[in-house]
């Protein structure tokens, strides 16, 4: 049997709800006992993540994320109902504001990429982690909750 946590939240999409999904990841994160140093970077990335799906993804009401931590890997996973690759921003530099968050994700994560779902897409990001201790999987086992029906985690 794979050793393995994951948790699924559905949002209402806001400005509001990149500061909420960082919120639900650092609660998992802190419960599942990672590190800090990785915490705080899957916390951007998933940011970035969330932001783009809100800002170009053509999400209407909601934003389905999912994300867990199968043996040494965390994956972290929003759908968003626009076909279409991520495409990153033309002209940005150091300077720029907007559009680094493509750039950020390639270059920080282990993998980052993108795979159809439904009417849309599923775009993801991974991160080399150490693996969760075993009381933490056998307490989360209790109490976890399955993917939701969007992504399947293990299929990225």
């Amino acid at each position: 049997m794979s050793t393995y946590v994951w948790r699924s939240y559905s949002f209402l999409a806001s400005a509001e709800t990149p500061r909420v999904a960082r919120k639900a990841l650092r609660h998992a994160l802190q419960a599942w006992e990672c590190d800090v140093e990785t915490a705080e970077l899957a916390e951007l990335l998933a940011s970035e993540v969330v932001t783009n799906v809100i800002l170009h993804a053509e999400t209407t009401r909601r934003v389905h994320v999912d994300f867990g931590v199968a043996a040494d890997e965390f994956t972290f996973a929003a759908v968003d109902n626009n076909p279409l690759p991520p495409q990153p921003r033309q002209g940005c530099d150091e300077r720029s504001t907007n559009g680094r968050g493509l750039p950020l994700l390639t270059s920080m994560s282990s993998d980052f990429g993108h795979r159809p779902a439904g009417n849309g897409k599923v775009v993801f990001f991974r991160l080399k982690v150490e693996p969760i201790p075993h009381h933490v999987v056998q307490r989360e086992r209790y109490s976890a909750f399955p993917p939701s029906p969007h992504v399947r985690l293990a299929a990225l």
